[in-house]
């Protein structure tokens, strides 16, 4: 049950890119491998006078909210170890290879893959069991996406003539490129079983918005959202009346630093970068039949948000030289939605500025007629997608379409609007094959896109192991 909303109501979180692993292969295997690999055991335990009595322990743990926290991890469709109380470290990884069949790889939005043969990515996850309130949770990954356009523009012009200048976006400022890095590595203090509340300290995605890492193409919300930094999280899941209550609060260093009028840096009192932090909040409805889950986030510093500092850069390197600083802090709101009834899933997502940014740290808002300088962007987003989920020839299969749209979002490097389609079959066990089109819409000349179409046609194959 708990599964049925992530995979198969969730599963539109990742079709608009990934949809990888259909909703029935995932939950018989989960099954399956829990049937096979759990036994019940005795551990003794003190009470609090100290007298020792035995206490029931399920070897491997299989955490009944473990598909909700893959959804606040923002590691769904991730190969994943079980945490085993036998087996102090457990091991599962994947591989993503990405072919860009046709179109263009050097329009340079934020988000897409600017390479025709890539790895994208190759990971291997690690959780260690410490004890029955502690686990470790590590991911090494690789990825060869090229970290730049081919271009390799160091600038961008702003404004009305940005048409003849290419884009220098990237697929991802998140992720580390031609690099085997340390993408996650966290230590998890929790026991669901028994207690409501967990933390997660360590370098994490930060529940702040929804999104699957490494996707085929990233939407445009999740550029907006995406925060992978090394924090300090705090969370909550609360079952209630039928209903499933999860929140975070989460707060890290930015690593961009704020500057004044004179260009001199804003240090805290201790003479720090100053310190970023956020929340979200959602309930959902756990069904086979009709499942739901919708949260809303907030946080302090569009900044510490890894695209939006990519983008603030690259900003200030054609408008005023300066690299890595920052003269206005935005804060950033975002709200998601998921849907499954049967084999029907939708999902939405909405992300947004909540001022404007300085002008001269992301210039033009298109509130403002042909003006580019009085005001600085104040860029949103939202995307909805929906899917079908089938079985057929014995196969898990999916067919997904979406639309994406953005607003003000020109100097964040995102098109103006995104259609999508595309259809996904596991081929063999843990092999999944996706094939996905793209048409994408930039903005217009007067708003300082270039006005041009563009169509993409991916293909992946994804193998999942452990």
């Amino acid at each position: 049950m708990k599964l049925k909303l992530v995979v198969a109501s969730m599963s539109v979180l990742g079709l608009i890119s990934c949809p990888v692993f259909a909703a029935t292969t995932t939950k018989h295997k989960y099954q399956k491998h829990q049937e096979e690999t759990s036994y019940k055991g005795e551990e003794e335990v003190a009470n609090y006078k100290g007298e020792a009595f035995p206490r029931l322990v399920t070897c491997p743990k299989v955490d009944m909210y473990q598909p909700l926290l893959d959804l606040m991890n923002q590691n769904i469709y991730r190969a994943k170890p079980t945490v085993d109380c036998d087996k102090p470290i457990q091991f599962a990884g994947g591989i993503n290879f990405d072919y860009q069949m046709a179109g263009p790889l050097n329009f340079g939005y934020m988000g897409e893959n600017n390479n025709r043969f890539a790895v994208n990515d190759a990971y291997l996850n690690a959780t260690g069991h410490v004890n029955n309130w502690v686990h470790a949770f590590l991911e090494v990954s690789f990825s060869n996406i090229r970290g730049v356009p081919l271009h390799d523009s160091d600038f961008f012009v702003v404004g009305p003539d940005a048409s003849d200048t290419p884009k220098p976006g990237i697929y991802s400022e998140a992720y580390h490129t031609n690099t085997l890095t340390l993408q996650q590595g966290y230590i998890f203090v929790g026991d669901l079983e028994h207690f409501p509340l967990f933390a997660k300290l360590g370098k994490q995605f930060v529940n702040y918005g929804q999104y699957v890492i490494h996707p085929i193409t990233r939407t445009m919300t999740q550029v907006m959202t995406e925060t992978l930094q090394t924090a300090a999280q705090g969370s909550f899941i609360s079952g209630w009346s039928g209903f499933d209550f999860h929140g975070s609060v989460f707060a890290f260093e930015n690593e961009m630093g704020m500057v004044d009028e004179d260009d001199e840096f804003i240090l805290s009192s201790n003479g720090h970068r100053h310190t970023n932090y956020g929340a979200q909040l959602g309930f959902g409805k756990i069904s086979d039949q009709f499942g739901f889950d919708v949260g809303a986030g907030w946080i302090y510093d569009m900044a510490g948000i890894n695209d939006v500092a990519y983008a603030i850069t690259r900003f200030h390197n054609g408008e005023t030289g300066d690299d890595g600083t920052y003269e206005k802090r935005v804060n950033g709101f975002t709200v998601y939605g998921l849907l499954n009834t049967g084999p029907f899933s939708l999902s939405g997502h909405y992300a947004t500025a909540l001022q404007h940014f300085d002008a001269d740290d992301l210039g033009f808002s298109d509130d403002d007629d042909d003006d580019f300088d009085d005001d600085g962007a104040k860029p949103w987003a939202f995307d909805v997608t929906g899917a079908y989920n089938f079985n057929y020839w014995g196969k898990a299969q999916n067919l997904y379409v979406g639309y994406q749209q953005s607003g003000d979002a020109v100097n964040l490097l995102l098109p103006e609007t995104r259609w999508t389609a595309g259809y996904g079959i596991d081929v063999l066990k843990n092999t999944n094959l996706t094939i996905e089109y793209s048409h994408d819409s930039d903005y217009d000349d007067d708003d300082g896109g270039t006005g041009e179409d563009s169509n993409r046609v991916a293909v992946r194959m994804a193998v999942k192991f452990g």
